[in-house]
C-alpha cells in the first residue's frame, strides 16, 4: 500500500500531465508524467511501535517518554517544537527524527540530555528540564500506523501549494506582448548548441512546479507554519518572483541582459531555498535538486544569447557571427595559411 502524500503527488503529476497533453497536444509530455508518477508511488515504511500508557517510559533518560507533560519544573509552559517564537533552534523533526518531538509542545529528549525537556515560552529562560515522573522496568506496547490520518482540508492545502507556482507562470504569460512573442524574434537569436528541444520544456517545467510546490508545503507542514518557517518560505516566494518575472523580460520585452540578471538571482535564491529547505524537511530538499540543475543549464543558455545578440534588437533579424566565432576563424585561418600570410590577417 502506498503511502497518501505518494498518492498525491502521483495523481498531480498525472493531472497536470492531462492539462499539457490537451493544451499542448504533446503525447510524449503524458509518457513522462507517467513514468514521474510511478517513480513517485513509494510503499509505506514500517509501522511505529508506542507505549500503551503513554506516560510510561523505561529509559533513565526518558528518550522514550512520549506522554504529554507540557511544563517545566519552574512552571514554565514548554514552546511547540516546530515553533521558531521565542526561542530560535535546531530540534526540528526532520534533524531528529523518531525521537518524539513534533508539532506539539511535549516534554522529550532527542539529544541525549538526562531528562525530557523543552523549550520555555519565557522569552528570557531557553530551556528547562521537565519532572515527568520515574522510569519502569516494563511497558506495554501498541502497534501504531506511521502516518496521521489527512483531512480534507489539508489535502487542499497540498493542491493549493502545487498549483500556486504553475497559476503564476500562467498569469505572468499574459504580461508578454502578442506582437513580441513570435516565433520570428526567437528563431533568429544565436543560441548554444547544448539547448534541449522545445518538446521538452513543457513536461520539465510541469513537473519542477510540482515538485517545488509539494516541497513548500512540507517544509510549511513540519516547521511549523508561516512562523516557524518565514525564512524558508520567504526565500521560496522570492524564487517564484523571479521565475515569474523572467519570461515576460525575456520573450515579451527582449532584455537579454536584465534577463541574464534576473536568471541568476533566480539561480542563487534557488539554491538558498534549497538550503534552508534541506534543514526543515529532507525530502524538500531533494525536490528541489532537479530545480538546480535546470536553472544551471538555463544561465548558461541566457548568458550566451545575450552575449551573441546583444546586436539584435525587435525587428531586425540579423545573422551574423558571434565575436567570439569570427575571431576563432581568423586565428585558423593564419594558422592554415602560414606564417606570412597570418601577418596579413
Amino acid at each position: 500500500m502506498a503511502s497518501r502524500h505518494g498518492i498525491l503527488f502521483c495523481m498531480g503529476l498525472l493531472l497536470f500531465s492531462l492539462i499539457e497533453i490537451v493544451c499542448a497536444r504533446d503525447p510524449i509530455t503524458f509518457v513522462v508524467f507517467m513514468a514521474l508518477g510511478f517513480l513517485s508511488y513509494q510503499p509505506d515504511s514500517k509501522p511505529v511501535l508506542e507505549y500503551a500508557d503513554v506516560e510510561c517510559y523505561t529509559d533513565v533518560d526518558g528518550k522514550d517518554y512520549r506522554g504529554f507533560v507540557s511544563q517545566t519544573i519552574s512552571g514554565l509552559t514548554c514552546q511547540i517544537w516546530t515553533s521558531q517564537t521565542p526561542h530560535i533552534h535546531l530540534r526540528l523533526p526532520s534533524l531528529y527524527p523518531a525521537t518524539g518531538i513534533g508539532e506539539h509542545n511535549y516534554c522529550r529528549n532527542p539529544d541525549g540530555h538526562s531528562a525530557p525537556w523543552c523549550y520555555t515560552t519565557d522569552s528570557y529562560q531557553r530551556w528547562d528540564y521537565c519532572h515527568v515522573g520515574f522510569p519502569s522496568d516494563v511497558c506495554h506496547l501498541n502497534i501504531l500506523d506511521d502516518e496521521t490520518s489527512l483531512d480534507f482540508t489539508e489535502y487542499l492545502k497540498i493542491i493549493a501549494a502545487i498549483c500556486l507556482p504553475y497559476i503564476g507562470g500562467v498569469l505572468s504569460s499574459f504580461f508578454i506582448p502578442s506582437k513580441a512573442s513570435s516565433p520570428g524574434w526567437y528563431q533568429s537569436l544565436r543560441k548554444p548548441c547544448i539547448i534541449p528541444p522545445s518538446w521538452v520544456l513543457g513536461p520539465m517545467w510541469t513537473y519542477l512546479y510540482i515538485s517545488m510546490g509539494y516541497a513548500s508545503y512540507l517544509v510549511w507542514r513540519h516547521g511549523g507554519g508561516f512562523d516557524g518557517a518565514m525564512l524558508p518560505l520567504g526565500l521560496y516566494v522570492l524564487s517564484l518572483l523571479f521565475n515569474w518575472i523572467w519570461g515576460p523580460i525575456f520573450f515579451g520585452y527582449h532584455k537579454l541582459g536584465l534577463a541574464c540578471v534576473v536568471i541568476l538571482s533566480y539561480l542563487a535564491t534557488a539554491c538558498a531555498t534549497v538550503y534552508t529547505f534541506w534543514e526543515i524537511d529532507e525530502t524538500a530538499g531533494y525536490l528541489l535538486l532537479p530545480l538546480i540543475g535546470w536553472l544551471s543549464l538555463a544561465c548558461m543558455f541566457s548568458i550566451y544569447t545575450w552575449y551573441f545578440n546583444r546586436k539584435i534588437r525587435l525587428g531586425k533579424y540579423r545573422h551574423e557571427n558571434g565575436f567570439f566565432e569570427s575571431c576563432l576563424k581568423r586565428r585558423m585561418n593564419s594558422y592554415l595559411k602560414g606564417p606570412k600570410q597570418a601577418e596579413k590577417i
